[in-house]
């Protein structure tokens, strides 16, 4: 009898610390997170769009339906939402998705998804936290991070392409782009080597500055 209570008491144990187990709730730094299998609709809804395809390009803003879901709104509610969050690699993944969607449902232009994104949404004040956000912060890479705040500048250009003076675009962007921070993008950055090629994140910097300062109201 006595062997027979250790045995069952040592089974109850290992029954216990396996509940235990199975009842802990994942945390982010359990292990690595397979964001991408996450975004495989964002990324479809991405190459519905790649070549500038128009009708692809609305349809994510409206459909002929009795019931219209506008993804824009989603989309931008997105970013800003994670775009709060304490910094990560699958923060940034996740960033970058969505912003790279975005990007190419603008570019062409798509005039109903320009006007929608920079007039009835907040994308440009989401866009300007990304581009003043600092990098190299936890497990971040700061070559992912710099590739974002590029994809967040190209967003700015797609936003403006084609608009022309006055233009309700031009003006939303000019009233909340911060431009001491478009300059200090330009700036090499601390530590990074000395070099005459210009970085893309500094090309691009550079576009989206001489964009801004052609447009006359």
């Amino acid at each position: 009898p006595a062997d027979g209570d250790d045995d069952g008491g040592g089974g109850g144990g290992d029954d216990s610390d396996d509940d235990s187990d199975e009842d802990e709730p994942l945390r982010p730094t359990d292990g690595d997170v397979e964001v991408k299998e996450m975004l495989i609709l964002v990324r479809m809804l991405q190459l519905c769009s790649e070549g500038h395809y128009l009708p692809n390009q609305d349809i994510v803003r409206e459909q002929n339906n009795s019931a219209t879901i506008n993804l824009l709104d989603d989309m931008v509610a997105h970013l800003s939402r994670v775009s709060s969050l304490p910094k990560s690699a699958a923060r940034t993944e996740s960033l970058m998705a969505f912003a790279d969607t975005i990007l190419e449902v603008v570019q062409g232009p798509c005039a109903g998804n320009q006007e929608h994104l920079a007039i009835n949404t907040e994308l440009v004040e989401v866009l300007n936290r990304l581009m003043r956000a600092r990098v190299e912060v936890n497990d971040c890479e700061e070559e992912d991070e710099l590739d974002l705040k590029v994809v967040v500048l190209c967003i700015f250009k797609g936003l403006t392409e084609g608009q022309r003076s006055p233009s309700i675009i031009f003006d939303r962007i000019l009233s909340v782009i911060h431009i001491d921070a478009l300059q200090m993008l330009v700036l090499p950055r601390l530590g990074a080597a000395v070099t005459d090629e210009l970085t893309d994140l500094q090309v691009q910097t550079l576009v989206v500055i001489q964009v801004l300062s052609n447009y006359d109201p």
